[in-house]
């Protein structure tokens, strides 16, 4: 940019330097950095408390009850992103997944699963019945995942009425959503 010719050639011999000695200065670490993520990690010690995951699951169930079903409630901005923040953070530890992956799911994609779109009725009544009562308790979505792979994501029954309000339009429309967001967990304009 400022047509010094000398000290951009001096960069990219630099540059080209370091990428034929990358892993050669950082392999040891980046293969350090690996191996405690695939081992330490993933250690029983290093898991969460049941007792803990019990008592995140036990308030997000209730809270999204008690929003849902109350029939007196005013829906504003507060209670919906309330109401957002509890339904995905149920599916993302009920299905062992990072936050961002079930925040790009689609009102598509609950609409999909609602139909049981993805479940073939053949399939279903020649299933066993326990398998068959599990497929009645759970809904299943699926949205792209990396590559051309799809992310399935497991819906519990404490869930469908939270995700039936969150894709209410007359609510939608009354918190602030626009029209033309499409996602199920959508983020709103700040409130303030």
């Amino acid at each position: 940019m400022s047509k010094d010719d000398s000290s951009a050639a001096e960069v990219d011999k630099f540059v080209d330097v370091l990428s034929l000695h990358y892993n050669f200065l950082y392999g040891d670490a980046i293969y350090q950095i690996n191996k405690n993520r695939e081992t330490k990690l993933r250690r029983p010690a290093e898991m969460p408390l049941v007792s803990d995951i019990e008592k995140a699951k036990d308030y997000t169930v209730s809270r999204m009850k008690a929003l849902v079903e109350d029939e007196y409630l005013h829906w504003t901005k507060h209670e919906y992103i309330e109401l957002r923040d509890l339904a995905a953070s149920r599916l993302t530890l009920f299905n062992a997944r990072r936050g961002g992956e079930p925040a790009r799911l689609g009102i598509t994609n609950w609409l999909d699963a609602k139909s049981d779109l993805w479940l073939s009725q053949d399939r279903l009544s020649n299933m066993p019945q326990p398998d068959r009562s599990l497929c009645a308790e759970l809904k299943i979505m699926y949205q792209t995942g990396k590559g051309n792979n799809l992310a399935s994501f497991l819906v519990p029954q404490d869930t469908y009425k939270a995700l039936d309000k969150l894709n209410d339009p007359a609510i939608r429309n009354d918190c602030g959503v626009s029209p033309t967001n499409s996602y199920l967990f959508p983020r709103l304009r700040k409130i303030f």
